[in-house]
């Protein structure tokens, strides 16, 4: 299973989100999935099945990387 880690831009500073799985793991996110950010958010779940380990993806909040399968 493919593992991933977003770096969310917060304020003074990111957050990071480990062991993502798939696109349900990222719901948290402010305005995931809403109609207004849906095209953004789809995107990137398009990538996220077809990434190799060590891309990078810039989404709209931060940045999510392709990591070593566990």
């Amino acid at each position: 299973m493919k593992n991933f880690v977003y770096f969310e831009a917060q304020e003074g500073g990111m957050d990071t989100i480990e062991n993502i799985k798939t696109a349900d793991d990222l719901r948290y996110l402010r305005g995931w999935m809403d109609k207004e950010c849906i095209v953004d958010d789809e995107e990137m779940v398009k990538w996220m099945e077809t990434a190799l380990v060590g891309q990078l993806y810039n989404h709209r909040l931060g940045s999510l990387v392709r990591l070593l399968d566990k």
